[in-house]
């Protein structure tokens, strides 16, 4: 997990214990709306790469909704703009 500040304990299976903030919750709040923006600035780069590709996606489904699987060449063709 990503986290601001010093930390003071490991992280064990993915679990931080409850610690003290060694920041302000002014900078919590900054982290939260960047952290945000960060967020949502990457679903609209995802969202526009869907809807530029969205036809080379359709077909490659195609295909591997025919085939279940794809030879290297026959994906590359399908690549093609």
């Amino acid at each position: 997990p990503v986290t601001f500040g010093e930390r003071q304990t490991e992280v064990f299976l993915g679990y931080e214990g409850k610690e003290d903030k060694n920041y302000s919750e002014e900078t919590a709040k900054r982290i939260d709306v960047e952290v945000k923006s960060i967020i949502l600035e990457a679903e609209e780069m995802a969202k526009n790469i869907l809807m530029k590709y969205k036809e080379v996606l359709e077909r490659v489904t195609k295909e591997l909704i025919k085939k279940e699987t794809l030879e290297r060449e026959e994906y590359e063709k399908l690549l093609v703009v």
